[in-house]
């Protein structure tokens, strides 16, 4: 006597929801892009001002 064929394999699974719209202005979070977008860019900083940090601690 042989033995019993292997079950079925598992559905596939259920597809992911679509990413919300990006740009849409609305929903929630700390800052919202539309914001970030309206904020003024980097500013140049003389060198005199610069702290560079990146020489090992003595």
């Amino acid at each position: 006597m042989s033995a019993p064929p292997p079950p079925p394999p598992p559905p596939p699974a259920p597809a992911a929801p679509p990413p919300p719209p990006i740009g849409s202005g609305g929903g929630g979070g700390p800052a919202f892009l539309s914001d970030i977008r309206k904020g003024v860019g980097l500013k140049k900083v003389p060198d005199s001002m610069k702290n560079d940090r990146s020489a090992p601690v003595k």
